[in-house]
């Protein structure tokens, strides 16, 4: 699911293009919103999903009369009827009264482009219309040249669905096969989900979600929306952004940590009234679920950030919150967490685009630079852990496996685990392991015993393996994790097997260089050579740990 991280790249490439524009052209980028029901998801009998909200904030249709020679798309029609007959349906009906979307199926006017973000959630403004988006579970947004767009949204097809009825009222479009990267995903059908685009005169911004979980609700205004309009300073903020999500950890911070403290005061009064609640989560599920206190926090974000503070992700919230010492690690550590990807050097580093002529392209350095630097220990096997980092750990006794959490420790002085210390300046190896408590997994490298009365104890499920790694070529095709690994670019990631399948020794001399005729530095063919290297880097670690564990095994 995209988190804090993911939002703040694609902030960031939105509003890199609409200074691009400016600059060139001397004018702020306009744009018009088109939305595509067709794509919305129906649900099942079980759950009736609601993809697309709408309100009007003093909005009237006469601002954009409906050209008489328009012809709305059928399946665009059926399904905002559908949508409509549905919500009557639902046993909290009331919420969606006046909500219906089916006024905007109809040419819009532009406007300014307007982007910003909040935790987990983004907001884009064009002409009379913005749109607040949730990004569900494996929703992004791609910018494509116009041409581009105008190319695939001119054909749509019924979806994958097993069930021939929903499949044709949920539809997709066919990726035209010039898109297709050689040595990529066998598939010949490739077909995208599109739900919404912002559409400019040379680019469009797409949102495209291959699990149909994204969630749009579109705000109309009687006037153009503004800049002024979605800063955190203006009359309007509370409007854009839904009520289950609390402030941002970077533009709120303030309000943050506010309502971080009044968590914790409900933490502790809950704690005075009941005690160790019986089934109580561990942190790290309540870092992904309390989004209205850590929002932009999930899974990724919500493990490495605990290991970071070098505590059991199961640990429960009172404990925590007993203690000031705990309490303000946690807090300095979210402040910082969070400002981590918004600073210029995560903007160079991951967020950079492909020079190349296919807009589909997957962006291999970005996401290598990305699990690299940017994910500890989440769906990892092995991890480099800063000596000063792991010297916590060790002295704390967590990974020592006859160790109780918390009860007082002394490193052995024949520790294998001190004596790997001896040579090493910066980082050390040290074994992640996966471990759940019922659906839920998270990931550590602790390996001490959990007090008794903590409820969230992990069963292990996954230790050092290629298995379990996302690095590992097994995992090619898996999303999503980071800016690039989403549906329609893994499809096209080359697969280093099919490479090495193909021709056992590498061509040496320099790589190909992809000149496009764009600005910039133009990309790089990545050699196969380094793309056995990075397989082997993780072969190398996991292979040194076992070696570190048999010595530790048979001392």
């Amino acid at each position: 699911m995209p988190e804090g991280d993911v939002i703040s790249a694609i902030h960031h490439m939105m509003h890199r293009h609409i200074m691009q524009y400016h600059r060139k052209h001397k004018q702020p980028m306009q744009a018009h919103l088109v939305l595509y029901p067709r794509a919305f998801t129906i649900g099942t009998k079980e759950k009736s999903y609601v993809t697309c909200t709408a309100k009007r904030q003093g909005y009237n249709e006469a601002l954009e009369p409906c050209p008489e020679d328009f012809t709305v798309n059928k399946w665009d029609m059926q399904k905002a009827e559908g949508d409509e007959r549905r919500w009557k349906k639902r046993k909290d009906k009331a919420k969606y009264e006046g909500r219906s979307y089916a006024y905007l199926l109809k040419p819009l006017s532009s406007g300014e482009l307007i982007v910003n973000a909040r935790g987990k959630e983004l907001f884009i403004a064009c002409g009379y219309h913005g749109v607040r988006i949730h990004l569900g579970l494996e929703a992004t947004i791609l910018p494509l040249p116009r041409d581009v767009y105008d190319q695939i949204v001119a054909t749509d097809i019924p979806g994958p669905n097993d069930d021939k009825k929903k499949a044709e009222q949920m539809r997709s479009f066919p990726i035209p096969s010039e898109f297709y990267v050689p040595n990529s995903q066998d598939s010949n059908d490739r077909s995208i989900n599109i739900f919404a685009a912002f559409v400019s005169e040379e680019n469009a911004f797409v949102v495209v979600d291959f699990a149909r979980l994204v969630r749009l609700h579109v705000i109309s205004l009687a006037r153009q929306w503004l800049p002024d309009d979605v800063h955190t300073n203006s009359p309007m903020w509370t409007l854009l952004w839904d009520d289950a999500h609390g402030p941002d950890w970077v533009s709120e911070r303030d309000s943050a940590i506010d309502r971080l403290t009044q968590w914790r005061s409900e933490v502790l009064e809950r704690y005075k009234e009941k005690g160790p609640s019986v089934g109580a989560a561990g942190l790290v599920h309540i870092l992904c679920n309390r989004q209205d206190v850590f929002n932009g926090f999930g899974q990724h974000l919500a493990n490495d950030l605990l290991y970071k503070l070098a505590w059991w992700p199961g640990i429960p919230a009172w404990v925590v919150c007993q203690s000031d010492s705990l309490f303000a690690a946690l807090q300095q550590e979210l402040v910082t967490m969070a400002a981590e990807f918004r600073t210029k050097k995560y903007y160079k580093l991951v967020c950079g685009s492909v020079n190349d002529a296919n807009p589909l392209v997957f962006h291999d350095i970005s996401h290598i630079r990305y699990v690299g630097q940017y994910v500890l220990v989440y769906r990892k096997a092995v991890v480099h852990v800063p000596v000063d980092l792991y010297r916590e750990y060790l002295y704390a006794g967590l990974l020592d496996e006859n160790h109780t959490i918390g009860e007082p420790y002394d490193v052995p002085e024949d520790s294998e685990e001190l004596k790997s210390l001896e040579n090493c300046t910066k980082w050390t190896r040290a074994e992640v392991r996966q471990f759940a408590h019922g659906s839920h997994k998270f990931y550590s490298i602790i390996k001490a015993k959990r007090p008794a009365d903590w409820t969230w104890q992990g069963v292990l499920t996954g230790q050092a393996g290629d298995e379990i790694d996302i690095r590992s070529p097994s995992r090619c095709y898996q999303t999503t994790l980071g800016i690039s690994q989403f549906r329609t670019q893994v499809q096209n990631r080359v697969d280093i097997r099919k490479e090495l399948a193909m021709t056992e020794v590498s061509r040496g001399g320099r790589p190909k260089i992809n000149r496009t005729g764009k600005q910039g530095r133009p990309s790089i063919s990545m050699p196969q050579a380094k793309r056995q290297r990075m397989d082997k880097g993780l072969q190398r670690d996991l292979a040194v740990l076992q070696h570190q564990q048999q010595n530790t095994a048979s001392g």
